[in-house]
């Protein structure tokens, strides 16, 4: 016999009898996904470039990420905040970074409205509106959006993944930890990594097989239970840490230094379409040393700091798919990616990691703001292996994987109004190449850098936006009503297929009229 069901906090709809043959029995009806509904992954790697992945150009071997790109779409129009917790922050929840009150890193709040830390909880994460329709919801690796101040054993941990609406956590919560000796919360305790680095312990690995339980832990009882994974690698945020086998498979790789491998993946990225034939590389950066004017130790170091990187990329890749001075440096060149050290690379390699674009993390031009983005979705999307040009945002995600699933955004969780989702759906984009723009107008504002919107012509309409340069304080001349003084960001590099020069044309104009 069937059980009776009905929906909880309503009346009992059985019979409570005298004895057993006169009772009906009923039960509090389950939360259920509907039948045959995805699971959902996002895969998030922190401090990738643009020209850092295989399919978008790199001679970084990314076999895994690359099959991804191959059986799905690959987006070359995608934008991000520039920053850390401020694009987290808008993937999980479809809001921009200043409504998330995360204008800044998490751990680095100025105590004034949108940039506290604090996101309001009427904002709420797609792990809170999965987990309401019958999901099971993990967060697996760098969380990153709590305020520091709330990072400890006594709490609050109501914004701490378990609070907002993951039922699993094994990850680190501030913005980066030690490969080999992580600073691990799981749930909502700490704990010491299961091995050491002498066993063989790394993180990535152990971040891949929690995930793989998790996901198992469940399965196994409610094989048809559909799952939300958040799965934010530490990689490749700094400390590059990897096994020096894989680092060594790029040895020499790099001499060339980061001017050569700008051009290299230049090429690459216009040979496979990446960026139309008539885009035009930037100027090398004024803040990045010439390669060739470099020391020969110099030049020694970085080019390992680099191959470290590599071997880190493409051990992260493997495993989706299963500083100090020059002297000192080179002192611990052997050293570098294992566990005695904590570190990272030069700008250059920054710079050329963010080909075809200007500058770096942090700042708002297209090389802060635009990152490598793929789908792949066999049972949904038909096309294999394009690539879209359609203008994206971070915040677009939440309500692409809710349009995808067929959920509405709820008007309220856990008894909290929710306030308006800021993002689009790019449902349209999975099979028509020429989908119309749906994202029309975006901001972009980090650590006081481009304070304003101007619309321009974007592929076939929409807004972008320009400002002083990278690195210039707020000025008032810049806030509307302002007049242009020729400091224009040439975020208008690009992928939409037009000409650049038409493109700043066109800008310069708009500006002289106002």
């Amino acid at each position: 016999m069937a059980l009776r069901e009905y929906p909880a906090g309503t009346r009992f709809p059985g019979i409570i009898g005298r004895t057993p043959e006169v009772s009906s029995p009923a039960w509090p009806a389950l939360v259920r996904a509907r039948d045959g509904a995805p699971n959902v992954l996002f895969i998030v790697l922190g401090d990738t470039g643009y020209g850092h992945l295989g399919c978008y150009g790199s001679p970084i071997r990314t076999p895994n990420i690359d099959a991804l790109a191959a059986d799905g779409l690959l987006y070359n129009n995608m934008h991000t905040t520039a920053l850390c917790s401020p694009s987290r922050s808008s993937m999980l929840t479809g809001r921009n970074h200043h409504s998330n009150h995360m204008g800044c890193l998490s751990n680095g709040s100025t105590g004034f409205p949108g940039t506290d830390g604090y996101m309001p909880f009427e904002n709420g994460m797609l792990s809170e509106i999965l987990k309401q329709v019958g999901y099971s919801t993990y967060c697996v690796g760098k969380w990153h959006l709590s305020p520091e101040e709330t990072n400890t054993a006594a709490g609050p941990y109501d914004r701490w993944p378990l609070g907002r609406g993951f039922e699993r956590f094994y990850g680190f919560l501030g913005g980066d930890t030690h490969q080999y000796y992580p600073e691990l919360v799981h749930d909502n305790h700490q704990v010491e990594p299961p091995t050491t680095p002498e066993q063989g312990y790394h993180l990535t690995p152990d971040l891949v097989e929690k995930a793989e339980a998790f996901i198992a832990d469940a399965k196994q009882i409610a094989a048809q239970k559909p799952f939300f994974c958040y799965f934010a690698l530490g990689a490749m945020h700094s400390p590059h840490h990897v096994p020096k086998e894989w680092a060594d498979r790029y040895q020499g790789a790099f001499d060339s230094g980061w001017q050569a491998y700008r051009e290299q993946v230049f090429a690459r990225q216009k040979a496979l379409g990446i960026i139309p034939a008539q885009t035009q590389l930037p100027a090398d950066d004024p803040d990045v040393q010439q390669w060739s004017a470099l020391s020969q130790d110099e030049r020694r170091l970085y080019a390992r700091m680099m191959e470290v990187f590599a071997g880190f990329l493409e051990h992260t890749d493997y495993y989706i798919g299963e500083a100090d001075t020059v002297e000192d440096g080179l002192k611990h060149i052997d050293e570098i990616g294992g566990p005695t050290t904590f570190n990272h690379f030069p700008w250059g390699w920054t710079h050329a990691g963010n080909t075809p674009f200007r500058r770096w993390k942090r700042e708002t031009y297209r090389g802060g703001s635009s990152d490598p983005f793929i789908i792949a979705w066999p049972k949904g999307i038909r096309a294999k292996g394009e690539i879209r040009t359609q203008y994206c945002h971070l915040i677009d995600m939440v309500p692409t994987a809710l349009d995808a699933l067929g959920i509405d955004a709820p008007a309220a969780l856990r008894g909290i109004s929710q306030s308006q989702i800021e993002g689009v759906s790019l449902l349209s984009t999975f099979n028509d190449v020429g989908a119309p723009e749906v994202h029309l107008t975006q901001y972009f504002e980090m650590l006081g850098e481009l304070p304003y919107t101007v619309r321009i012509r974007l592929g076939q309409g929409g807004a972008m936006l320009v400002g002083q340069d990278s690195g210039a304080p707020v000025n008032p001349e810049y806030t509307p009503p302002f007049r242009y003084t020729g400091q224009l960001e040439r975020v208008i590099v690009d992928v939409s297929g037009e000409p650049v020069i038409d493109q700043q044309a066109e800008m310069k104009a708009y500006l002289r009229k106002q």
